[in-house]
């Protein structure tokens, strides 16, 4: 789906996503149903109603009961705001990048955290906020 999704096959990614949807609903996996649920949203935002699936991601990210789940939620939200919003969405984005840091924390994952890391230098970076030299710096703390 996620290869589907990068290539812009828009329809077939949401094919993928039903049929594992359907998948983890019949073997009851909670947990599952709710990354597709989320996977799904974020389709959602490379669609033509960009804004509408943003407005849905943000009503569910303070719901979703799982700290892992609720970090992607956010940021999502968060990459979104970056890439799409430019500088009129820059606080956003960093007010979702530190919603999704916490949840992260909370989580108590490792592989979420950095790549909470890598997410956040990318939201810096996209807006104009951080110039070459602290994008350097940023680079030497990530290859710790």
């Amino acid at each position: 789906m996620r290869v589907l999704e990068h290539r812009a096959r828009l329809r077939e990614a949401e094919a993928i996503a039903a049929q594992v949807g359907d998948l983890a609903a019949r073997i009851g996996d909670p947990v599952e149903l709710r990354q597709i649920d989320h996977q799904r949203r974020r389709l959602g935002l490379l669609g033509a109603n960009s804004q509408d699936a943003f407005r849905k991601i943000e009503e569910a990210a303070p719901a979703e009961p799982w700290d892992h789940q609720r970090l992607q939620y956010y940021a999502t939200l968060a990459l979104w705001a970056a890439r799409v919003g430019g500088r009129r969405f820059a606080g956003a984005a960093l007010e979702y990048r530190n919603k999704a840091d916490a949840a992260a924390a909370v989580a108590g994952c490792l592989r979420c955290s950095t790549e909470r890391d890598l997410e956040g230098a990318e939201i810096l970076a996209r807006p104009g906020r951080l110039k070459r030299p602290e994008l350097a710096s940023w680079h030497g703390r990530l290859s710790r």
